[in-house]
């Protein structure tokens, strides 16, 4: 089981992230947060292995977003502990 990560480099005019992710809205959540058009979010999937119905809906990519939008022009890793992730991690329903 993978805990939650993500990398996020933010420049003047895009955005691309990189995280374990299931839905793709993170674009434009990375659009509001930074203020750079949606239009130049560049997101890289990455297939989650071992999520257990988990991380799908987590905030690792949101708060990478946000310390990275703090530091432009620096890539930003945020890795969390395996326990930050299973008590900060929204589950999903049973499908």
């Amino acid at each position: 089981m993978e805990p939650g990560n993500a990398t996020v480099l933010v420049t003047d005019d895009r955005v691309t992230s990189g995280s374990v992710t299931e839905p793709p809205g993170d674009a434009l959540l990375a659009s509001q947060i930074t203020g750079i058009p949606e239009k130049n979010v560049y997101l890289h999937m990455c297939h989650l292995g071992g999520g257990f119905g988990r991380n799908g809906n987590g905030p690792q990519a949101e708060q990478a977003i946000y310390v990275a939008n703090q530091n432009r022009g620096t890539p930003i890793h945020l890795l969390w502990t395996r326990e930050e992730d299973f008590i900060s991690t929204t589950y999903r329903a049973m499908a």
